[in-house]
């Protein structure tokens, strides 16, 4: 029989469940014909067993704000590894999350835009040694948007000041940065982005030069660190007035109960525009 610490096994069948240091001996009790004896101690080492640790992620390519979880593998030969890992971003510590059959998690959203470099540690236990992953590279792109415009007037006179409202929308967080208002190549105004809401941000350009006629109005937002650019994909229109005077002066005047009286009436504009439309009516009150 051997003995091996609180480890006993059969002759031949030693066995030991945890990393030691045996101290092994024979015990022999003898038969009738022969006595007993004990052998000399023998040390005996059991090592634990390697590991090996790999780390993925569920979206190599994700973007600004996004989820992502690094998955933490680790195996070994023999038994299946319990501890803890810990996941590494660009050489820092991200998190530490406990093995369960093996696997565990780490979880972020955090990441900033640019490529980045992700490898994993198990720390290992009693009974499987420390292994390192190799890294894999995590990609974060910038946050997609969408632009859209509006006016506070569709039609408006010549000279009178519309507020083009530029809003910004995005799949994760809210954007930040500047936004340009254009008509054709023609920058009319910029705003800084204000926050609406959790994904959305607007800001608005005055504007009250344009002269009389129909404008399309593009509504830009030029990016940021974290936000990808968009424009507007349906401008505008703006329909601007020329500024009219108009004037009405009477031809009979004063003119008798009953009787048709003649006016005119006078449309000019600043553009040299003129019309005259004359007019009768028949007044049938008399002023008290």
């Amino acid at each position: 029989m051997f003995l091996c610490g609180d480890v006993i096994s059969t002759h031949g069948h030693e066995q030991c469940n945890s990393k030691a240091h045996c101290q092994v001996e024979d015990k022999n009790n003898g038969d009738a014909g022969h006595g007993a004896s004990v052998s000399s101690a023998v040390a005996h080492t059991v090592n634990a067993n390697s590991s090996t640790t790999t780390v993925a992620s569920n979206l190599p390519t994700s973007a600004w704000g996004q989820a992502v979880r690094f998955r933490v593998t680790v195996s070994s030969s023999t038994t299946v590894p319990t501890g803890s890992a810990i996941v590494f971003v660009d050489g820092n510590s991200l998190g530490t999350c406990t093995l369960a059959a093996g696997i565990c998690d780490v979880t972020t959203g955090s990441l900033s835009v640019g490529p980045h470099t992700v490898s994993a540690t198990y720390t290992g236990n009693g009974n499987h040694l420390a292994s390192d992953s190799a890294t894999i590279t995590q990609t974060v792109l910038q946050a997609t948007t969408t632009t859209t415009i509006t006016g506070s007037a569709a039609d408006a006179t010549q000279g009178s000041t519309v507020v083009y409202t530029v809003t910004v929308d995005s799949t994760t967080g809210t954007p930040t940065g500047t936004a340009q208002v254009y008509e054709g190549d023609l920058l009319k105004g910029s705003c800084t982005l204000a926050p609406v809401s959790a994904t959305r941000a607007s800001c608005g350009v005055p504007y009250a030069d344009f002269g009389p006629g129909l404008y399309y109005l593009t509504g830009v937002f030029a990016g940021s660190t974290n936000f990808a650019p968009s424009m507007s994909t349906v401008d505008f229109a703006q329909n601007i007035w020329a500024p009219t005077t108009t004037e009405v002066t009477a031809t009979t005047n004063p003119s008798a109960y009953f009787q048709n009286a003649s006016f005119i009436v006078t449309v000019t504009s600043p553009l040299g525009f003129a019309a005259v439309f004359p007019c009768q009516m028949r007044l049938i009150s008399v002023p008290v």
